[in-house]
């Protein structure tokens, strides 16, 4: 059984300059955060047993909008590119509950696989 986060848990805000990040985390099924990574838009949503990791890499778009076809890494939409990154959590309805924690750890994985893929350089912080 996957660990769950407490109802009640306050929303959770990240900011990273050592990443260029920023989003903030709340609600819970689903479990979401958006914000931006590196100047672009980006969006979370943890639901029943799966998260994903969206962002919209050539316009300033809602990213929620965006879905690679679970398709890992970059992809393109229609005029819109993007890149996604999707997971497992828990079974069932787990992931809805995700501990903010843990989706933040999950998004900064997710920063970090986006920089690194797209060529950027981290900050030493």
């Amino acid at each position: 059984m996957a660990e769950v986060g407490a109802i009640d848990e306050p929303e959770r805000h990240i900011r990273d300059a050592a990443l260029d990040l920023e989003c903030h985390i709340y609600g819970h099924a689903p479990v979401q955060a958006d914000g931006r990574l590196a100047g672009h838009p980006l969006y979370f949503r943890a639901r029943f047993s799966d998260w994903a990791f969206v962002l919209c890499t050539n316009a300033d778009i809602d990213p929620s909008t965006l879905r690679g076809a679970n398709e890992l890494g970059f992809f393109r939409e229609g005029e819109f590119e993007g890149f996604e990154l999707c997971g497992e959590y828990g079974s069932h309805t787990e992931a809805g509950y995700i501990p903010y924690a843990r989706a933040e750890q999950l998004i900064r994985e997710c920063a970090l696989r986006y920089l690194e893929a797209s060529g950027r350089r981290i900050a030493s912080g």
